[in-house]
C-alpha cells in the first residue's frame, strides 16, 4: 500500500461555491443544466433553479430568467463548462454573480499546479515461479504473476509538466477520489517460461557416446534456447479533446454510459465512413455510442478499456566446437530470432481514442515491439 504519496492537485481549480440558500452547489446545478442541452430541451421550456436565480441575478433580463440566461450560456460553450463560467465570472461586466468577479476562479492563476502528499495506491499480486534444473546443464522455467494495481494517478511527480504529465494531475481536487481506478501500467497476468536444452549427442553424452571425434564435432555441442512472454492488456482512457468540463487546465476523460466490448479487431470498419483498419473495439460503432461528454465536477471514466499485451517467442540455435589441445577454449555459432512467430500486437498508447475523432476512433496506429529479427553471431569462450 502507498499512503499519502506525492501527486499534482491544481491549486487554481475553479470553486465549486455552495448556494447558502438552496443548499445547491455549483456542480449540481450546472449538470442540470448540460443534462437539459443534452436533450435540446428549447429555452423557453427551462424552469427556473434556484441556484441560478440565487448566485446569477445578473442574468435575468430581456424576457428570460436567470436559469435560462445561464442555459444559453452553458449550451453555446457546451460541454466545455469552465469556458461558461470563465465567460460570467472572469469577463461579464457588470458581473452576473452576486458575488462579483473572480468568485469562482482566480484572480492571479488560470492553472497552478502544486505537489501535495495526497495520494495512494495498492499493488496485490500473487507470483508463482517454477524452476529445474538439471545435471547435464538444461533448464527451464516458468513464472506467472496475477495481480492489480490501483491508484490515483500513475506518472510521477517529476514528469507532471510533460503532456503525458497531466495525467497524473488531479482532476477534482474537491473530490480526489474520482481518479481511482486502476493504474495505467497495471497488467492482470504476465507469463513467461525460458528453457535451455542441449542436445545429448556426442562424447560423454546420452547418443553416440563412443563416437570419434569427427562425429563429436559434427553432431555434438548443439543447444537450443527459448523465451515465451505475454501479458494481458494496458488500461487506457477515452477522451473527449479540448474540452474541459471541471479543471480549467487539464480535460479529463469521457464517460461510460453503456456497455462495449474491446479486444482488437484487427480490420475494423471506421464508425463515420474513415479509412478501417486496426481497432482497440470489437465493434467501433457501438463502443462510440457508449461514451459521452463528461459533467461538470466529474471527471469521467479511468482506465476502462483494456488494449492489446503483449506477446513474443524468442529462440536461438547454438553450435560449440571445442579446440583441439585446448579442453577450456571453444568457438560457438549462435543464430538469434526475436519474435520468432512475427506476431503483432498493438500499442494502446499510440491510438486515437477521441469523441473529437469519430472518424478513427478506435483505431491504432503504433505496435508493441517489433516485427521478427533474425542475427548470427560467433563467440570465443576460454
Amino acid at each position: 500500500q502507498g499512503k499519502r504519496t506525492i501527486t499534482s492537485e491544481d491549486l487554481a481549480t475553479p470553486l465549486n461555491i455552495r448556494d447558502p440558500q438552496s443548499g445547491t452547489d455549483y456542480y449540481t446545478a450546472a449538470t442540470a443544466l448540460t443534462n437539459l442541452i443534452r436533450r435540446n430541451v428549447p429555452v423557453a421550456q427551462v424552469g427556473r433553479m434556484p441556484y441560478w436565480e440565487n448566485m446569477t441575478p445578473g442574468f435575468a433580463g430581456n424576457g428570460l430568467t436567470a436559469t435560462q440566461r445561464a442555459y444559453n450560456l452553458f449550451a453555446e460553450f457546451f460541454p466545455d463548462a469552465t469556458g461558461a463560467v470563465e465567460s460570467f465570472d472572469r469577463f461579464s461586466d457588470p458581473s452576473a454573480s452576486r458575488l462579483g468577479p473572480f468568485a469562482y476562479y482566480s484572480r492571479q492563476f488560470s492553472y497552478l499546479r502544486t505537489l501535495r502528499s495526497v495520494g495512494f495506491s495498492t499493488y496485490n499480486s500473487m507470483q508463482v515461479s517454477v524452476q529445474k534444473r538439471f545435471s547435464t546443464g538444461d533448464q527451464v522455467g516458468f513464472n506467472w504473476t496475477w495481480a492489480h494495481s490501483i491508484d490515483i494517478g500513475s506518472v510521477t511527480e517529476n514528469n507532471a509538466s510533460t503532456i503525458d504529465g497531466l495525467r497524473g494531475v488531479s482532476i477534482n481536487p474537491y473530490n480526489r477520489y474520482q481518479m481511482r481506478g486502476s493504474s495505467d501500467f497495471d497488467q492482470r497476468h504476465i507469463f513467461n517460461a525460458n528453457y535451455v536444452y542441449g542436445i545429448p549427442i556426442g562424447k560423454g553424452k546420452k547418443f553416440l557416446s563412443n563416437a570419434n571425434g569427427f562425429t563429436t564435432t559434427i553432431l555434438g555441442g548443439w543447444q537450443f534456447g527459448g523465451i515465451w512472454r505475454q501479458t494481458t492488456g494496458l488500461p487506457v482512457s477515452v477522451g473527449h479533446n479540448r474540452t474541459w468540463p471541471t479543471n480549467y487546465n487539464v480535460a479529463g476523460w469521457a464517460t461510460q454510459i453503456n456497455n462495449f466490448a474491446d479486444g482488437t479487431n484487427k480490420n475494423a470498419p471506421a464508425p463515420t465512413g474513415g479509412r478501417s483498419g486496426p481497432n482497440i473495439f470489437v465493434d467501433p460503432v457501438a463502443a462510440l455510442k457508449a461514451f459521452d461528454f463528461t459533467n461538470p465536477g466529474e471527471i469521467g471514466s479511468r482506465n476502462t478499456v483494456r488494449g492489446d499485451g503483449l506477446f513474443n517467442i524468442d529462440m536461438n540455435l547454438a553450435k560449440s566446437f571445442k579446440i583441439p589441445k585446448y579442453e577450456n577454449h571453444a568457438v560457438q555459432l549462435r543464430w538469434e530470432v526475436f519474435n520468432v512467430s512475427n506476431s503483432v500486437r498493438f500499442d494502446p498508447r499510440d491510438i486515437n481514442l477521441s469523441l473529437a475523432n469519430p472518424s478513427a476512433f478506435g483505431r491504432y496506429s503504433g505496435t508493441l515491439g517489433g516485427p521478427r529479427v533474425m542475427q548470427f553471431a560467433l563467440r570465443y569462450e576460454f
